[in-house]
């Protein structure tokens, strides 16, 4: 099962309404955590936008995996999200991928994140540490898959 904010991605700029999505995101992976007795594992995903997180968390679908898929720029925000699921295994997938890679992918969407943000986001990121999960598992891409050359 899957927990996402994609569908908030233009949301995120008012900080208001982004603490909104993010409260209402963490009540649902409350929810989940303690309803589902099939959940053995709770992976926070961490990355810019384009790093490469909703497809990650596609591919690793499954009924024992609760996938909480957002930027989790921050500490707090990973461990906000960890605390729901405390009595589950955590693990934490930085999706590493340069800022160049995600700003061409970004730019594909229909629905992108304004460049302004990018950079902020960008500066913004702490990447997890060894302690701030049962596991923490770095992804490093450079493919700029699904990227068309823009016409100019």
């Amino acid at each position: 099962m899957i927990v996402t904010l994609d569908n908030f991605r233009t949301e995120i700029a008012d900080k208001k309404r982004a603490a909104q999505i993010r409260r209402r995101a963490l009540s649902l992976l409350h929810f989940w955590t303690s309803q589902d007795p099939k959940l053995e594992s709770l992976v926070v995903l961490c990355g810019l936008p384009g790093a490469g997180k909703s497809t990650w968390a596609k591919q690793n679908d499954r009924d024992s995996l609760l996938v909480y898929d957002a930027c989790n720029l921050t500490t707090d925000f990973r461990l906000a999200a960890l605390e729901t699921a405390a009595h589950l295994t955590t693990h934490i997938v930085f999706l590493k991928t340069p800022y160049d890679v995600c700003v061409m992918r970004n730019l594909d969407r229909p629905d992108a994140v304004p460049s302004s943000l990018m950079r902020w986001m960008s500066s913004a990121l702490v990447p997890p540490t060894e302690t701030e999960a049962d596991r923490v598992s770095i992804v490093v891409s450079s493919d700029p898959v699904g990227v068309k050359p823009r016409s100019t």
